[in-house]
């Protein structure tokens, strides 16, 4: 079989895939004040993000001379008690609008998992409280959609490069079988603002890229998500 040439404009290489771990990324929107959630006089939550989730796609595939493929995000709805109070209905109610808005974007495919609550008994609080176990509220089922993802577009060369925001190591083992289909890897992530990066998954990498303000620019709404949405 002769390799797709990357040099030839229209070629399946010269296209690109990005995959943007939400739970990541919202950290880094928050750091740049492009998402923003708020609690309000009543106790209810009010959601904000600012994002254009299709332009910053497609430019991060321009700065690196590709053409988007699709735009894969992870994200997992927020957790909510049983009975859930005012502020968990009000942003879970915000969140799945905002997945509605995400899912109508042109080339794009979002994959949830759920929120589960587990018993952290490693936690400094659970040892300070004699080891009773911490309750962390933890993505499930967002890992193994990424993997799989990653692998079969790499598996069947449907595209050439892969541009990742993420910080996560669980990603380590697909990455690796990405490259040695001879997809690119390209990493995006903070290096400040409370975010943190392995550094197995920078050394698993091509490139890596620092997100900085200016990544954003040309890719904001002046606004909060317009209406009908918000």
């Amino acid at each position: 079989m002769v390799a797709a040439d990357v040099g030839n404009p229209g070629s399946e290489m010269d296209k690109a895939a990005v995959f943007i771990d939400q739970g990541y990324f919202e950290k880094i929107l928050s750091y740049f004040g492009h998402q923003k959630t708020e609690t309000l006089p009543d106790g209810k939550a009010r959601f904000s993000n600012y994002l254009d989730y299709a332009k910053f796609s497609d430019k991060l595939c321009a700065l690196h001379s590709s053409e988007r493929f699709r735009t894969f995000i992870y994200d997992a709805l927020p957790y909510k008690h049983n009975p859930p109070n005012d502020y968990e209905s009000s942003l879970f109610a915000q969140k799945q609008r905002f997945q509605a808005y995400l899912d109508t974007q042109n080339s794009f495919l979002t994959r949830y998992g759920t929120c589960m609550v587990i018993p952290n008994k490693g936690c400094y609080f659970s040892r300070k409280r004699g080891g009773q176990p911490c309750w962390h509220i933890t993505q499930k089922g967002v890992d193994v959609r990424f993997t799989i993802d990653l692998v079969s577009l790499s598996a069947d060369k449907r595209v050439g490069k892969a541009i990742l925001i993420t910080g996560d190591s669980d990603f380590i083992p697909a990455i690796k079988y990405a490259r040695e289909q001879n997809m690119k890897i390209i990493l995006y992530y903070l290096k400040h603002g409370g975010t943190f990066v392995h550094p197995g998954l920078r050394s698993v990498r091509d490139e890596e890229k620092v997100v900085t303000a200016g990544l954003f620019d040309g890719c904001l709404y002046p606004k909060s998500y317009p209406a009908p949405l918000f």
